[in-house]
């Protein structure tokens, strides 16, 4: 029987506010999947540039905290604790925008949930880790599944990671068969140590449901069970607690 319960750091489960779920109603549905998948925290993370609007984040902010009160209304809302973060799409400027609080952090933490463009250059990406963590910020590079500089380059993720870069794959990447090239190499860096989270990117019940069960499932079917702890629960609780992993 499975006692381990899981950390989201990765979802678009905050009503109306992205491309993610859109009503209320859709986002308290699949944040009930993700209590049933034994999903005990959960970060939500909406999209967010540098362009963002004080308008934009003060709507944000305030539908967050009406989830959060709708899901201490549930039958399942005292076993599931919802944070804000967000999904930052790098630029230049974010750096100060994160210095000056016009983005935000995961969980009030140093950690910082970035994405890129899928055909970023690799020096591009390296240029970001070095920028973020030149202003004390712990980068997690958001579904670095998609990024091509790093599609089958395990030393080029071990030179990110060195630099201080941590990466999250989804979990419905870990669902392809034996013939997907892609899922064979993130299944390939997950049982070398070189994932340290794992998220849902759920976008409600329509786009894309959780699915953190069945990629939870091959991790701890085919990781050192140390390792699938680290990836499935403890740095996610590291994170909470803005601990260095």
């Amino acid at each position: 029987m499975n006692t381990l319960s899981y950390v989201d750091i990765h979802c678009h489960l905050i009503p109306g506010v992205d491309d993610g779920s859109e009503s209320m109603k859709e986002s308290l549905s699949a944040l009930k999947e993700e209590y049933d998948q034994n999903v005990k925290h959960v970060i939500c993370t909406p999209h967010v540039t540098a362009d963002i609007t004080l308008q934009e984040v003060e709507n944000i902010k305030n539908v967050f905290s009406d989830l959060k009160q709708h899901v201490a209304k549930t039958a399942y809302g005292e076993f599931l604790e919802l944070h804000l973060g967000c999904e930052i799409m790098y630029s230049e400027s974010i750096a100060e925008c994160l210095m000056n609080g016009t983005v935000w952090t995961m969980a009030e933490s140093s950690y910082v949930l970035i994405e890129f463009l899928p055909s970023v250059a690799f020096e591009d990406l390296s240029y970001a880790v070095r920028r973020l963590t030149a202003v004390g910020c712990l980068p997690v590079l958001a579904h670095i599944e998609r990024y091509q500089c790093l599609y089958k380059q395990i030393s080029r993720i071990r030179s990110i990671q060195d630099m201080g870069a941590y990466c999250q794959v989804n979990a419905s990447s870990l669902h392809g068969n034996i013939f997907d090239q892609r899922t064979r190499f993130i299944k390939k860096i997950c049982k070398e140590g070189l994932v340290h989270f794992l998220g849902t990117d759920s976008h409600g019940m329509i786009k894309r449901r959780p699915e953190m069960d069945r990629g939870a499932d091959w991790v701890q079917r085919h990781c050192a069970t140390p390792l699938a702890e680290r990836i499935l629960c403890q740095n996610g609780l590291d994170l909470l607690n803005d601990i260095v992993i």
